[in-house]
């Protein structure tokens, strides 16, 4: 059998679990894997993600294997947003003008956490805002 990290094609033989059930509906967590990735997982703060896809099949992502995810973990929420006048900048396609919002992050599979810009449009501001107002009140129902 073969080793169940994503990009592996190393033989699987270990059986390792990555970690207890909480509750009862939770995906088992028990995977094939090869020695070497085995001693990784075995670490404690070794970073992990299993993806369950709906054909019933599970792809395990550790290490550096993660940023093929492309998956970037907010470290703290945004304290500013700048809009370059006219003056400041000019753009190639006038639409890509916007705010220009920093945002200190970690992409999964790196420990050094970096910096990013994301540039909204002026007339997609209020619909991105309203759209994390709405994921705001559905996480507090929970």
């Amino acid at each position: 059998m073969e080793c169940w990290v994503h990009g592996c094609e190393s033989d699987g033989f270990k059986f390792h679990e990555l970690a207890k059930r909480q509750q009862p509906y939770e995906f088992p967590s028990e995977v094939i894997v090869c020695e070497l990735h085995r001693g990784e997982l075995s670490e404690p703060n070794t970073e992990w993600v299993m993806v369950n896809r709906s054909d019933g099949s599970r792809d395990l992502y550790v290490g550096a294997s993660l940023r093929q995810l492309s998956e970037y973990i907010v470290l703290e929420p945004p304290t500013t947003a700048t809009v370059h006048g006219l003056s400041a900048r000019q753009y190639s396609r006038p639409d890509d003008a916007g705010h220009h919002v920093t945002i200190s992050v970690r992409q999964r599979g790196k420990e050094t956490p970096e910096t990013i810009t994301l540039v909204i449009s002026r007339d997609k501001l209020a619909a991105f805002a309203d759209r994390f107002k709405h994921w705001a009140r559905f996480e507090q129902q929970d």
